[in-house]
């Protein structure tokens, strides 16, 4: 009677120790699978170029600690996995679906049609493009429609149309019927063809193209051109319907002195499925086999071309005349002698040559060079994404104990009374 609750006891202990042994067993491929990893805490890395930056941003700031310094700097990353995790291996299908997220970038908002260029919809008709897409505005007026043409924009081969509402299949048809309309021409007889709208621009490189187009000439006129890429993929039964951005680049492949390689970018929809069935395979183009991959995108940190800053595009600036690249004062690089205020002295004398002869300093690493310069420490690391981070967070705390430091002067300076304040007599007593 007594002996069932001590049994009942031991099995439950036996249960837990068993829970406890399965959970320090190392997890098998299958189980790591189902079961998702738990997220690790970040630690910051100390790199030597991290503890100079914290020396330095510590000189600027002395009541600062080295680990505040550090913490300041330092960039995030995760931790490693744990010795009992196991690191399930990436199938073939995941490679791909991640060359292709890294092959296809955004692109057209959803509130857009576009047209191919035919033997219709030519770009000699566009001349006046306001004209069009009022007469567009009008047709769709006509028919009742809550859709509105905005704006109009040609491209490489076609003719975008970006409106106010996301169109459904049958504004699609009236998109196309209000284009001929204002275009003045009869829509044909059994064109079921309808305007598309890109979402997303893929990027794809062609590889193994000659570089000379001629075997017996090797003359700057016989190099393989965007125009003879763009003819030579058209041949291709499985090309047909892809519509270029902009025209290929070709370039040389390393390496070879007549070899070439061309990077060609597409319109996709959102999820790339106009181009995941041609990537990874080799077509027979011109007596030549062409592998056709996604070309993956490099990191890019921009410069703006106003305020010569970095981490900002110049349409994305916001301030509203130029900087001087080689005084960071509000005038143009070109007028830099006309109105910089180094030469402000030496314009005035008669033996002014036009020629500034005073040293050049960086705005953003101090340096005696333009800020646009290739020597630009900024300029060397432009590929690197994590090192404009770290740089722009030392600068931005080095800036604020700088306004720190004015504001606590400023403070003390109010709080001083009238005997305590020495008057500095002027030039003219």
């Amino acid at each position: 009677m007594h002996s069932k609750p001590n049994a009942l006891c031991r099995s439950a202990e036996m249960k837990n120790n068993a829970r406890a042994f399965a959970a320090r067993v190392p997890k098998s491929y299958a189980q790591a699978a189902k079961q998702s990893a738990a997220p690790t805490a970040p630690a910051p890395i100390a790199m030597e170029e991290t503890i100079q930056w914290a020396k330095a941003l510590k000189e600027q700031c002395p009541e600062m600690t080295m680990q505040d310094a550090l913490k300041a700097v330092a960039p995030v990353v995760n931790t490693p996995l744990s010795s009992n995790e196991v690191i399930v291996p990436k199938s073939k299908k995941a490679l791909a679906a991640q060359k292709a997220t890294q092959g296809i970038t955004g692109g057209l908002n959803r509130k857009s049609a576009q047209f191919a260029f035919s033997h219709i919809v030519q770009p000699e008709r566009f001349g006046d493009m306001g004209k069009v897409v009022d007469a567009m505005n009008r047709y769709l007026v006509f028919h009742k429609s809550q859709m509105r043409v905005q704006n109009g924009r040609l491209f490489k081969n076609v003719v975008h149309f970006y409106l106010n509402l996301v169109p459904s299949k049958q504004g699609f048809m009236l998109i196309r019927e209000s284009l001929y309309k204002a275009l003045e021409v009869e829509l044909p007889e059994g064109d079921s063809d309808l305007p598309n709208a890109p979402q997303s621009v893929a990027h794809l490189i062609l590889k193994g193209f000659d570089y000379y187009t001629s075997q017996y000439n090797k003359r700057p006129e016989d190099i393989l051109t965007g125009d003879q890429v763009i003819e030579a993929m058209g041949s291709v039964n499985q090309f047909h319907g892809l519509e270029c951005v902009r025209r290929p680049a070709v370039v040389r492949s390393r390496g070879s002195r007549d070899m070439a390689v061309a990077f060609v970018d597409v319109w996709d929809s959102k999820t790339g499925s106009c181009t995941k069935d041609l990537v990874n395979k080799v077509y027979h183009i011109r007596g030549k086999l062409i592998k056709v991959e996604y070309a993956r995108q490099r990191e890019f940190v921009p410069q703006c071309q106003k305020c010569w800053k970095w981490n900002h595009g110049t349409s994305r600036c916001r301030l509203s005349h130029q900087l001087c690249a080689q005084c960071g004062q509000p005038h143009m690089t070109k007028n830099h002698t006309v109105f910089a205020t180094c030469c402000g002295a030496a314009r005035k004398k008669e033996d002014w040559t036009g020629e500034c002869k005073h040293e050049i300093k960086c705005i953003n690493c101090k340096g005696k060079h333009t800020a646009d310069s290739t020597k630009c420490t900024y300029k060397r690391h432009q590929n690197n994404i994590s090192w404009h981070d770290q740089r722009r967070a030392t600068d931005m705390a080095i800036e604020r104990e700088k306004r720190d430091n004015r504001r606590r002067t400023i403070n003390q300076a109010r709080q001083l009374d009238d005997e305590q304040i020495i008057k500095i007599p002027s030039s003219s007593e």
